[in-house]
């Protein structure tokens, strides 16, 4: 199951992990969740996986206006079936 930030009645709602939804992450930090991330300043979405290896989030690519991506949690992946 995925838990999504509830935006509208046709998306999941849910109250794990509520205060999650509103942090922001930096390119080259830990990945805590796996999931879908999405850029709050151009809203270029990335998909991410939270593991022992290269964990980290993204840059935006060289070509792309925006460079200092910050992260957004959009939907976070139940890849441990922790809930």
């Amino acid at each position: 199951m995925a838990l999504v930030q509830k935006k509208t009645l046709n998306e999941l709602a849910t109250n794990t992990n509520d205060n999650f939804f509103g942090e922001r992450f930096s390119a080259g930090d830990a990945v805590p969740h796996s999931g879908i991330y999405k850029c709050t300043k151009c809203n270029r979405e990335v998909t991410v996986n939270a593991h022992s290896r290269d964990n980290t989030f993204p840059p935006h690519y060289p070509e792309s206006t925006c460079k200092s991506p910050m992260w957004k949690p959009y939907v976070i992946a139940n890849t441990k079936a922790e809930w």
